[in-house]
């Protein structure tokens, strides 16, 4: 089965090139063919970002904790994950776009991610967003976990 899903082929190599000249730090060696993921493991992978993102919007611990990899949540506290999700008082989490997906390796999928971030406060209000690298990496189970997201170390 892991065979059919790792397809070698010359898009799969375009594909790397795109993300290397993109910057994406997770890369293969020269010397090993690209991935290629199936339409269905890139939608199901996709998936499973934007219900971590809703639930990231909505501020939702408990189901953003259920998205997360067992190494993204051994790598942080329950604390700074808490907080990135949470966010701040006068900092609400308005929204997210997804782009530019494709495999990074064995069983990964890198997304860029535009995060909305809305600020209230006495004197102003306004809207920022940044942009950030999210990781899919598929479990034991064969589903879809964030591995990695801009989670703060305080």
């Amino acid at each position: 089965m892991a065979e059919n899903r790792r397809a070698r082929t010359p898009l799969a190599a375009m594909l790397a090139l795109a993300a290397m000249l993109a910057g994406c730090e997770h890369q293969q060696q020269a010397s090993e063919p690209p991935v290629e993921f199936s339409e269905a493991e890139h939608a199901a992978a996709l998936t499973a970002a934007n219900d971590f993102l809703q639930a990231w919007r909505e501020q939702d611990v408990s189901a953003a904790m259920n998205l997360l990899s067992d190494d993204l949540q051994r790598s942080h506290t329950f604390t700074q994950i808490e907080d990135a999700i949470l966010g701040h008082p006068n900092v609400r989490h308005a929204g997210f776009t997804i782009t530019e997906g494709g495999p990074a390796g064995d069983d990964r999928v890198t997304f860029r991610v535009r995060l909305v971030f809305r600020f209230t406060g006495q004197y102003s209000e306004r809207v920022e967003s940044s942009s950030h690298r999210m990781v899919m990496v598929m479990d034991r189970r064969g589903d879809w976990r964030v591995d990695e997201f801009p989670i703060p170390r305080n």
